[in-house]
């Protein structure tokens, strides 16, 4: 059986103008970036900052993560619908694996695993930029809003 490979409705220099130029307004300047894309799967990486510390584990704060992970499960979300449908996060799952070390880049692996008519499910894995072993893995959901033209 022969496996179809697609290619993604968008480009990883499609994606980065976005994250320079059209995201929110909350996310421009600070430092996210693209450096893979495939049909359902991007891996988008924070530049370290020291604001992103805090919380009292002595690692990345929580909401840092949380923020990271909804923006590359969207742009996953993206590389299988372009960008003239809409979606919204429906439901995201957090698994807090171990403390995230501060001082170094976040990245965030995303990849679908199914792309229907009204709904995507995928996960995202978060490491440290030096790291191998994933510190938070995530499952979620986006609710498709206008199905692809």
């Amino acid at each position: 059986m022969t496996k179809t490979v697609r290619t993604p409705a968008v480009t990883a220099a499609e994606i980065n103008h976005f994250l320079q130029h059209q995201i929110h307004e909350m996310f421009r300047g600070i430092g996210l970036s693209v450096s893979h894309v495939a049909y359902g799967e991007v891996h988008v990486c924070q530049e370290y900052k020291p604001i992103m510390s805090g919380g009292g584990t002595g690692g990345v704060n929580g909401p840092v993560i949380m923020a990271l992970t909804d923006v590359a499960m969207f742009l996953a979300a993206r590389t299988a619908l372009g960008w003239k449908s809409k979606a919204a996060t429906f439901n995201l799952n957090f698994n807090f694996i171990r403390g995230l070390p501060t001082g170094q880049d976040v990245r965030a692996e995303a990849r679908l695993h199914r792309v229907g008519k009204r709904m995507i499910i995928g996960e995202t894995y978060i490491y440290g930029a030096s790291e191998d072993e994933p510190s938070v893995h995530v499952t979620g959901s986006f609710a498709v809003l206008e199905p692809k033209a």
